[in-house]
């Protein structure tokens, strides 16, 4: 909602799941995108009723809990306005949905920092620019569940039910933007750096899982994923950007002093909520998201006979930590 500085209403909008505005200016009683005649007859009705109706906040335009002349007269400047469907302001306002830039030239788009999103389609208009961070699709947006997740920075969704994102947070911020520039703007030194690390973790029994983990690097949190090199099996580059989105995610659940003062390169790091059941649930969240995007390889990256042997493996491993967790088993693998 737009406001002024007295505090009166201007215009508010409400949302599509995928965020196709729609607009309503101040006096819009009835909620139909305009303020015409109706909507003065509705204001007149109710003044002139006795006794009043119950509170109706589309009518209260000074915001100040009362229903009465001042309202009245404050809607008489907005009547004509007409917004609706796919129009998000009268007032130049661009802010809106989820606080993406809205494009008024290129109709019911949004600017999302890294891409622009359709809402009308409910699709990103570019490829993802970090790759398959977020599903086997680099134009599906939220995974298809607008109501279930959030992505602030139009690169990598994450479920509203875990009460974090990977973009938010001290640690989780800084850590996320190091690895992806290490792994997508070609930073070769760094990622040698980061391969280094995790294999030597790996080879010092410290790396926690068998597909992948977070370890100490120079007190940085690292993630490390490489399929192959952690003892997962052959080299499967599908398993691989599972098992990245999966690492990736976890940026959203480290502890503030993960690799604080006294941790070595590649000791394992640890989450906020290192043996808790708040744990558990967001390790089981994450193996199911791994589990659906193995499925969509399955389906759509043409595996070769000896790959698919190799994912359903994979499958079975994470169901079994999946089931052991649901069992209370908190001391089971904590990253697979």
């Amino acid at each position: 909602a737009i406001v002024s500085s007295a505090g009166d209403l201007f215009e508010w909008a409400k949302y599509s799941a995928y965020g196709v505005p729609f607009g309503m200016p101040a006096g819009d009683c009835d909620s139909d995108g305009d303020c015409d005649s109706t909507d003065a007859t509705t204001m007149s009705t109710w003044l002139g009723s006795d006794p009043s109706p119950a509170y109706d906040a589309r009518l209260d335009l000074n915001l100040d809990g009362e229903i009465d002349a001042a309202d009245q007269t404050l809607q008489s400047d907005f009547t004509g306005i007409e917004l609706g469907r796919g129009a998000l302001s009268d007032l130049g306002n661009h802010k809106g949905y989820a606080g993406y830039e809205f494009e008024w030239e290129r109709g019911r788009q949004w600017n999302v920092r890294h891409r622009e999103l359709d809402s009308t389609l409910g699709r990103w208009l570019q490829r993802d620019p970090f790759g398959y961070i977020d599903g086997t699709s680099f134009s599906q947006s939220y995974r298809s569940s607008p109501t279930q997740r959030v992505d602030p920075s139009g690169t990598d969704s994450n479920s509203i039910s875990s009460g974090k994102n990977p973009d938010v947070g001290s640690n989780g911020l800084s850590v996320l933007r190091r690895e992806l520039q290490a792994q997508w703007n070609s930073n070769y030194g760094e990622y040698i750096w980061r391969q280094n690390c995790c294999r030597d973790a790996f080879n010092r029994g410290t790396s926690g899982g068998s597909g992948g983990g977070w370890v100490c690097c120079t007190g940085t949190p690292v993630p490390c994923w490489e399929w192959e090199q952690w003892g997962g099996g052959p080299a499967n580059p599908m398993i691989d950007a599972c098992i990245r989105n999966h690492e990736l995610a976890h940026a959203a659940d480290l502890a503030p002093d993960a690799c604080g003062p006294g941790t070595r390169d590649g000791d394992r790091v640890d989450w906020e909520n290192q043996n808790t059941d708040a744990q558990a649930r967001i390790e089981i969240e994450r193996e199911t998201d791994e589990i659906a995007c193995l499925d969509g390889f399955n389906r759509t990256g043409s595996p070769t006979a000896q790959e698919q042997s190799e994912i359903r493996s994979r499958k079975a491993l994470l169901r079994l930590d999946i089931n052991m967790k649901r069992l209370g088993q908190l001391n089971a693998p904590r990253s697979l």
